[in-house]
């Protein structure tokens, strides 16, 4: 899906990273799983981009399916940024915050035995409400998933990106309360400040961009949930 600022580039529909048209280049938000490099650079070449022509990685939060290629980016010469809280757990200062319950330990210790603990360096910091490269995309803390999760929202055009916070894998739209995230009350609580801010349609880092309406349920689930 493309509007006049920002196009997706998906890997069928589960993961996805978006291409932000900015004043100072074209930046990319996430930046896919460990091994899609070649599908990067593949779709960035579809829309006449090369990765040096990038001006910015932004990573949504530290999970190895959005940093994948970020220090593939890197040292191409694309900087790459992250909310200020993410930060020293992307450079390996502050230990991963792990996935919730056995399953997700169990995840977490193959992830690390396939992957290693990547560590990253020179990731730039963003602060909340930051607005991105002369953008009106601002940045937009949403923690719970990790402790440093991001969302991106355009006021000009209502268009919300989601990360990992809200997503529609599929095609069912859902806050993401799997296994994967830590912190299932502060999950809820920045899916419901997301919706509150009435986006038109909500961009998530898996699945397809769905209007707010197909969220309604998922809203009327989070507030019972948040009153309990």
């Amino acid at each position: 899906m493309m509007t006049q600022t920002f196009k997706r580039l998906t890997w069928f529909n589960q993961i996805n990273v978006y291409l932000i048209s900015t004043p100072q280049g074209p930046v990319l938000v996430d930046s896919a799983a460990p091994g899609m490099f070649g599908w990067l650079v593949k779709s960035l070449r579809q829309v006449g981009l090369t990765p040096a022509q990038l001006a910015g990685v932004v990573v949504t939060h530290f999970h190895i399916d959005h940093v994948g290629t970020a220090m593939a980016l890197q040292k191409c010469g694309v900087p790459v940024y992250a909310l200020a809280p993410e930060v020293p757990i992307l450079m390996g200062e502050v230990p991963h915050s792990g996935y919730g319950g056995t399953a997700g330990k169990i995840m977490l210790a193959a992830e690390r035995l396939l992957f290693g603990n990547p560590s990253f360096s020179g990731i730039r910091s963003l602060s909340v409400g930051q607005k991105l490269f002369g953008t009106q995309w601002r940045a937009i803390a949403a923690p719970g998933h990790t402790p440093g999760s991001l969302a991106l929202y355009n006021e000009d055009t209502g268009d919300l990106l989601s990360g990992d916070t809200l997503v529609s894998d599929f095609g069912c739209p859902r806050a993401n309360l799997s296994f994967f995230t830590p912190d299932r009350d502060r999950l809820v609580e920045s899916a419901l400040n997301l919706m509150a801010l009435e986006p038109k349609y909500i961009h998530p880092g898996h699945g397809k961009p769905l209007p707010l309406l197909a969220y309604a349920k998922v809203k009327e689930q989070l507030i019972s949930k948040s009153s309990r």
